[in-house]
């Protein structure tokens, strides 16, 4: 292993949470319970809860001695600075290889760390995997095929990845080498820090030569649960409109970075973007003179 990496640490976990009182410990305990023979951590980063997530998180960390939990607590509220805190947190990490896991969604397979990083073992010239899982709609487990590509592994194109968008692969299911990402944030910082969200993430690590999928639901999205990033983006149009505002910044900044490369493949996926949001705001405006 290269030496910027601890010798003992394989994979770490990020796990980011804000007001998930209700979650948090059940997403610890799917992550802590894992079976690998590797050692793994866990960094839980909490952006300033004003509730009592990190009363939960403090016991939690208290009471496992299963793997390394690190907690990270900020002082102010990144994200209504528009900062993304994967940029910010992954260069602490020990372990070659970052799993995540929000701290509103769980893991279900005890070998899921296990799977995914013999998968990328055996394919050195990847840097991202993937697997299906399942949506948890008030409190109903649900198979909406969310990342199911089939039975099979599959090494998915660089370029359907990006014309897919959005959480292609889902986020409870992302899991990638670090040094590559490391290296790419390292000479664009504050594009990074502004703009390393789920699609983002899904684009990088996964440039040219695709990334694997891994057959199996090992997790779960809890998706339209009060306070969650879905449920606002579905009540509040100007959230939708700042949102859309900064994906056109993401996928025009990354059409940069990448020297204009897949032009073609960017500017087609953000037309077919913007026809939907504007179709979404003509909608809108009509009702409202209904």
């Amino acid at each position: 292993m290269s030496s910027e990496f601890s010798e003992g640490i394989k994979v770490s976990v990020f796990v980011v949470c804000y007001n998930h009182e209700k979650f948090i410990e059940k997403a610890l305990s799917g992550i802590s319970n894992q079976k690998t023979n590797f050692d793994y951590e866990v960094l839980i980063y909490d952006d300033l809860s004003t509730d009592n997530t990190r009363t939960i998180i403090d016991e939690f960390i208290l009471n496992n001695k299963k793997c390394a939990l690190r907690k990270i607590y900020a002082e102010e509220n990144q994200y209504s600075k528009g900062i993304t805190m994967s940029s910010v947190i992954i260069p602490k990490a020990k372990g070659e290889f970052i799993a995540f896991c929000e701290g509103d969604d769980y893991w279900l397979d005890e070998n899921k760390l296990q799977k995914q990083y013999d998968k990328m073992v055996d394919k050195p010239e990847l840097n991202a995997c993937f697997h299906p899982v399942y949506t948890l709609i008030d409190e109903q487990l649900l198979d909406k095929k969310y990342g199911y590509l089939g039975e099979e592994d599959e090494i998915v194109s660089f370029k359907t990845i990006i014309k897919k968008g959005g959480g292609y692969m889902p986020m409870a299911s992302l899991f990638i080498r670090t040094k590559p990402f490391l290296e790419l944030i390292a000479k664009k910082p504050d594009f990074f820090l502004y703009n390393c969200e789920h699609s983002v993430l899904q684009i990088i690590n996964s440039v040219d030569k695709g990334a694997l999928y891994i057959p199996g639901y090992m997790s779960v999205y809890r998706s339209m649960h009060e306070g969650s990033w879905s449920l606002q983006q579905a009540k509040d149009p100007i959230a939708e409109d700042r949102e859309f505002e900064q994906y056109k910044k993401r996928i025009l900044g990354l059409n940069r970075i990448y020297g204009y490369k897949y032009w073609p493949t960017f500017i087609s996926i953000y037309l077919k973007k913007s026809k939907k949001h504007y179709r979404k705001k003509i909608k809108r405006w009509f009702k409202t003179k209904a």
